[in-house]
């Protein structure tokens, strides 16, 4: 991929999630439950291999981190509430 000048990758790395994460609360249990004990979900942003990992209490959506979709899962399981 070439920048342009000027260009501000972070700026787009940054819109991009924070755009996933305005989507949730339309449908957040479109995502596949990945650790059903926590009831964790998790969604892959479209543009960076970047995961956003979260879980649904209620009507509140708690994400715990945006992690590289490359890294162990042991980086985001010390971050989730037992419930």
């Amino acid at each position: 991929m070439v920048q342009r000048s000027g260009s501000r990758p972070w700026r787009d790395f940054t819109r991009t999630v924070l755009e996933a994460i305005d989507s949730l609360p339309t449908n957040p249990l479109i995502h596949r439950l990945r650790d059903p004990r926590r009831k964790v979900r998790w969604l892959l942003t479209h543009r960076f291999p970047y995961r956003i990992v979260y879980q649904l209490r209620g009507d509140v959506i708690i994400v715990f981190a945006v992690i590289h979709a490359a890294r162990h899962e042991r980086e985001w399981k010390g971050r989730v509430l037992n419930r």
